[in-house]
C-alpha cells in the first residue's frame, strides 16, 4: 500500500540487513515524490507491482474505471 513516506525506506533497510527480498505493491497515486524510494527498491533486487491507482475497491468498479486502475 505504498510507497510510505518513511516506512519504505526503513523496510529496506531491514530487508538488506538480511538479506531478503521483497514485492513492493505500489499505489499510482502514492508514488509522486517518493521516485526515490522506489529506485532504490528495484536497485536492490526487490520488485514493484500494481496495487491500482487509489486503491479502489476493484469489484465495485465498472470495466471503464477497472481499466483506468490498472493502467
Amino acid at each position: 500500500d505504498g510507497p510510505h513516506p518513511t516506512r519504505t525506506a526503513k523496510i529496506l533497510d531491514i530487508l538488506a540487513e538480511y538479506e531478503v527480498n521483497a514485492i513492493f505493491f505500489a499505489v499510482g497515486e502514492r508514488v509522486q515524490g517518493q521516485e526515490a524510494v522506489l529506485q532504490r527498491a528495484r536497485a536492490e533486487g526487490h520488485l514493484i507491482a500494481n496495487h491500482s491507482l487509489a486503491h479502489a475497491r476493484l469489484t465495485a468498479q465498472d470495466d471503464d474505471e477497472l481499466a483506468r486502475q490498472i493502467d
